[in-house]
């Protein structure tokens, strides 16, 4: 069943957005991966509309604000029924309910429902920016059960640019077509109409180029400074080249890779350490002592006492095993500098000094203490200077 359902998907949406108007149909299969801030919709002033109205219905509380996207128009609190006037909104990548897996471009407008609301009435209100088919289609409620608290989505195609087609329009207006209205009037209409703008807009406009007073087209538009935008790397809408699709989906795969690597080094490493240090009773007995100056058996030690209380020395400097055991990244073998009579020596360097830490068994204490009183008073080339460790 799952397998049947997969491919009737794209088939509903496509069956809804044709419902729609012819552009509705194209903007649907065309699918997208981001949208743009800025898009703009012509929306046809009624007899019984004013700017006002019009602003709220997209969401503006001040009208004034629509003035910079309709410099033909000098004065928006007298504008004639009949006229067009531009309204901007951003442009998102959204999907219908029905087929969550295809994506078109689209500005969800909130709407507010009033008693008695239809999707018939509400596209009304929007003057063929969109349908009541295409409201059906991109909302949730059923035609007829349209609750009388709650909103639902206006939703207007629009477009953001194609960088397969050209990169020097990024801000582009929907126009729905009235009466005798098509593509290359529009175009005039515009100024943007020369032979080689006119192929521009047939290939943004797939299927369009014939129709008459009906259907949206898409037009490149000027900014408030009065020039056309140029399409931005980011945010176009439409989906990006497969090679910088793949390009930043494998920079992302490695460095989660590489993360993951990391941290199973550092836990494998540290639960190694772990695994080898002593507890904290067997660290404090195994507490370990450095002579700057003369080594002497501590009072204990001379009475022959257990050497496990540590070695004392004149102005001893106190290490912990861990200090230790970390300097010498765990008594590894690449630390190794030789072999005494009582165990294994490594170098490492601790608080800034150079260090020889002999490794020995507890039982060889005493003799050891021979030992290291001879090399606290030699001093040789070969001989770490000064300072001598017991662990």
């Amino acid at each position: 069943h799952a397998a049947m359902e997969a491919p009737l998907l794209p088939l509903l949406l496509l069956f809804l957005a044709a419902a729609a108007g012819p552009n509705a149909a194209t903007a649907a299969r065309d699918g997208c991966t981001s949208g743009c801030d800025h898009a703009l919709g012509s929306y046809y002033v009624a007899s019984n509309q004013n700017v006002t109205y019009i602003a709220s219905l997209f969401g503006f509380s001040d009208y004034r604000v629509l003035g910079k996207y309709n410099p033909g128009i000098p004065n928006l609190d007298f504008v004639a029924a009949g006229d067009r006037l531009n309204v901007p909104f951003p442009c998102q990548c959204i999907a219908p309910p029905s087929a969550p897996a295809s994506t078109f471009l689209a500005a969800p407008i909130r709407y507010d429902v009033h008693t008695g609301d239809t999707y018939i009435s509400i596209a009304d209100q929007f003057n063929n920016l969109t349908t009541p088919a295409w409201l059906q289609a991109t909302n949730t409620y059923p035609a007829n059960n349209i609750p009388d608290v709650g909103s639902v989505n206006v939703t207007v195609n629009c477009s953001c640019g194609d960088p397969g087609i050209s990169t020097a329009y990024g801000l582009f207006l929907t126009y729905p077509l009235r009466d005798r209205e098509t593509l290359a009037s529009v175009a005039a209409n515009h100024s943007f109409s020369s032979p080689e703008q006119m192929d521009l807009l047939r290939k943004y406009n797939p299927g369009m180029d014939g129709v008459t007073g009906s259907g949206i087209v898409y037009i490149p538009a000027k900014d408030p400074n009065g020039s056309y935008l140029p399409l931005k790397s980011q945010g176009t809408g439409k989906k990006s080249s497969a090679g910088a699709i793949a390009g930043g989906v494998v920079a992302g795969v490695l460095a989660l890779v590489l993360g993951v690597v990391l941290f199973l080094f550092y836990r494998r490493r540290k639960a190694k350490q772990d695994a080898l240090l002593p507890s904290s009773e067997e660290s404090t007995r195994l507490a370990s002592a450095v002579s700057m100056q003369k080594v002497t058996p501590s009072s204990s030690q001379a009475d022959g006492a257990s050497p496990a209380a540590g070695i004392t020395v004149d102005k001893s400097v106190e290490f912990s095993y861990e200090e230790l055991f970390n300097a010498t990244e765990g008594f590894n073998i690449i630390h190794k500098i030789g072999q005494g009579g009582f165990g294994a020596v490594y170098y490492a360097e601790l608080r800034g000094e150079k260090a020889a830490i002999k490794k020995m068994d507890m039982q060889a204490t005493q003799e050891f203490l021979a030992e290291l009183k001879v090399l606290t008073h030699v001093h040789h080339l070969n001989l770490v200077r000064k300072s001598s460790i017991s662990v």
